[in-house]
């Protein structure tokens, strides 16, 4: 059985499975629309309606999920919102393939990366998230193709591998912030892998072309801001403020932040200015943790527990059937990744860009809010590691 998995030709299979698993279920629970969703709706008919220029006023995420769901906004009115979970499922089914090509250069084995490929198509979460109008899927695809190039890097040592790297983790900053903050440590990682293989000189070459890249492709959504606004914001004008203030506040007593239970942004409304009002809600989530520490500590180890929940946090999502698909797909994952990042430790060079990602988001999270959605990006790492361990276990068990 363990042969069968070794046919190079099977990822064409699993992709046309995934696009046809998607869309069945696209037909039983129909498109999934989201208070978030309509923002991105939104934003997008007006990038449309105004040829492409992006609204001036504020809006709390990246600019490129509206951008990408404005050019198949014309198609609504043939397909409906169903046109935009389509694209997503395109876009989750590229996925695929990218974990493919990452899981057969870290292992150098077709049957493992069909195996994570296999796990990726019928993983639930990604499943859910592909017929829903959400930034997941464009985020992930973005996150795992600039991984893919560092990982390439890493093996040939390419400088083209570098500046697409540059280039798509920009974009995946483009669809969700969180990456902007993470960039320099990339920068980093290049110099830790590379100083004494190539030295500091040659390894800082490496980091200016992949930094070079990146800030040529993040530069027109900062000169737009720079327009709106009359001052340097690196994000969406105003939006870093809220974040902070939702993941530190006394109202905040789960770790999440869900409308007036967890956050309450009333105390600000007073302030006109946009950037004012940031730098308001910046200094009271500082202020906050100052004061209260000890209640501090207690909402991230709340945060914790929330961001690594085995079952989803969601009331409405609390019932035995989600809970036995979480454990049954999440929790056999979280169970095989601290043996399998042991075993495989021989990889570690390969697997570390993941590896920092991982943590870096991990780290985000806890000083922001946390989610069971927000740890999402995590869980296709997740699936890499664990497919070798798949791949041994029949091994195992039927040479005993």
């Amino acid at each position: 059985m363990i042969t069968y998995f070794q046919n190079s030709k099977m990822i064409v299979s699993i992709l046309i499975f995934s696009v046809f698993l998607k869309l069945i279920l696209l037909y039983v629970i129909g498109v999934q629309v989201l208070p978030d969703s309509n923002v991105y709706l939104r934003i997008a008919e007006e990038i449309y309606q105004g040829s492409f220029v992006f609204p001036s006023w504020e809006n709390d995420d990246g600019p490129l999920t509206p951008y990408i769901f404005a050019l198949v906004f014309p198609l609504e009115e043939y397909f409906g919102l169903n046109i935009y979970a389509f694209e997503n499922i395109l876009v989750t089914s590229a996925t695929i393939y990218v974990i493919y090509k990452i899981t057969t250069m870290i292992f150098d084995n077709t049957a493992v990366a069909n195996i994570a490929s296999i796990i990726y198509a019928i993983y639930p979460f990604f499943n859910f998230y592909a017929i829903s109008i959400l930034t997941e899927p464009h985020f992930i695809f973005f996150v795992y193709i600039s991984l893919m190039f560092f990982v390439r890097f890493i093996k040939f040592q390419n400088i083209s591998d570098i500046l697409l790297f540059g280039v798509m983790f920009a974009l995946s900053a483009l669809v969700r912030f969180s990456s902007l903050a993470m960039f320099p440590f990339f920068l980093l990682l290049i110099v830790v892998l590379f100083k004494n293989n190539v030295g500091i000189k040659k390894s800082l070459i490496y980091m200016s072309a992949g930094a070079l890249a990146f800030f040529l492709t993040m530069l027109p959504w900062w000169v737009r801001n720079y327009q709106v606004s009359g001052n340097v914001s690196l994000m969406t004008i105003a939006t870093a403020g809220p974040m902070l203030y939702m993941g530190n506040n006394p109202n905040n007593k789960t770790g999440g932040a869900s409308g007036g239970v967890d956050v309450d942004f009333k105390e600000f409304f007073y302030i006109k200015n946009q950037l004012e009002r940031e730098d308001a809600m910046q200094k009271a989530a500082i202020n906050w943790i100052l004061e209260n520490p000890l209640d501090w500590l207690e909402l991230e180890k709340k945060k914790f527990l929330r961001f690594f929940s085995l079952t989803l946090n969601a009331e409405k999502y609390r019932t035995w059937y989600y809970d036995a698909m979480s454990i049954l797909s999440y929790g056999i994952l979280l169970l095989l990744i601290f043996p399998s990042l042991y075993i495989f430790r021989d990889k570690l060079r390969l697997y570390s860009p993941m590896l920092l990602f991982s943590f870096l988001l991990i780290g985000l999270h806890m000083v922001l809010i946390a989610s069971v959605r927000y740890r999402l990006p995590i869980e296709p790492f997740m699936v890499i590691m664990a497919s070798p361990i798949i791949y041994r276990l029949p091994k195992k068990v039927f040479s005993k």
